[in-house]
């Protein structure tokens, strides 16, 4: 049985794929390839400050994005 990887960065807002890749290994490379393409292709978005969301803006989830 073949298995495949599906990875996808998505876009809550909006609910557009911004960039996906499909892999037959688990390997973590083709995630990252897969945000540094969503990155390159949409940039950076700044983050929601709502009270809803401000437990998921922390300081170190705004550096990572």
């Amino acid at each position: 049985m073949v298995h495949a990887y599906l990875a996808v960065v998505l876009d809550w807002f909006s609910r557009r794929v911004l960039s996906w890749r499909l892999s037959i290994t688990m390997e973590a490379a083709f995630c990252v390839e897969t945000l540094e393409d969503a990155l390159a292709r949409h940039g950076k978005r700044p983050l929601p400050n709502t009270p809803e969301l401000a437990w998921k803006n922390g300081a170190r989830r705004a550096r990572a994005i």
